[in-house]
């Protein structure tokens, strides 16, 4: 089975209590500013992106535990909301440009952020599918896995499983192990004892 790995972007860790997406969203803007580069592809997965947007759209900029911004910012999704924020694909990374200056665009022009935080879960799900889609006619795989913490997010994962399932994807979800760190543990606790037994 074909494993690639498309990060979105990645939070850049904060013991301050400074949520890490005000540091992301400080990044987002010099994006906009043109003095860095218009994509990010850091370690770990999508939470801090979602912090970022947090951040930006005004839900929170200070956290008393990891996701607190992410989490506040999904509860606040229009579920009836059906425009998205567009995310560029630039081979294997997700472009963030367009879309956060839509989203600070939005928040200028004083746009509902439950509006705002449905079109940024919209517009993640989209290119998850688009970037399924692409490895699908790269590989012929239609089969699709999505693991990892972001996958908590129960707005992202069930648009991005109704759009994959529309696109005639099979996909798997977790069941029984949890789809963030305690699925990595015990990953990491099977292959320990596979080695120690030899």
């Amino acid at each position: 089975m074909l494993v690639r790995y498309c990060p979105l972007v990645a939070s850049p860790g904060s013991a301050s209590g400074v949520s890490s997406g005000v540091i992301l969203a400080l990044m987002f803007l010099k994006t906009l500013a043109g003095t860095m580069p218009a994509f990010f592809a850091l370690r770990d997965g999508g939470g801090g992106g979602f912090d970022a947007a947090a951040a930006l759209a005004g839900v929170r900029q200070k956290v008393n535990y990891e996701g607190q911004a992410a989490i506040e910012f999904e509860a606040l999704a229009d579920s009836a909301e059906a425009e998205k924020y567009t995310f560029e694909l630039n081979q294997d990374r997700i472009e963030v440009r367009s879309a956060v200056e839509k989203l600070v665009k939005d928040v200028m022009a004083g746009v509902r952020t439950s509006k705002i935080s449905a079109r940024f879960h919209n517009g993640l799900a989209e290119s998850v599918r688009e970037i399924c889609l692409k490895m699908k006619s790269e590989t012929g795989i239609n089969e699709v896995a999505l693991s990892g913490g972001v996958w908590q997010n129960i707005t992202l994962l069930g648009r991005t499983l109704s759009l994959l399932k529309n696109a005639g994807f099979i996909v798997y979800i977790h069941h029984e192990v949890p789809t963030n760190d305690g699925g990595l543990s015990l990953g990491q606790a099977v292959i320990a004892a596979t080695r120690m037994r030899g």
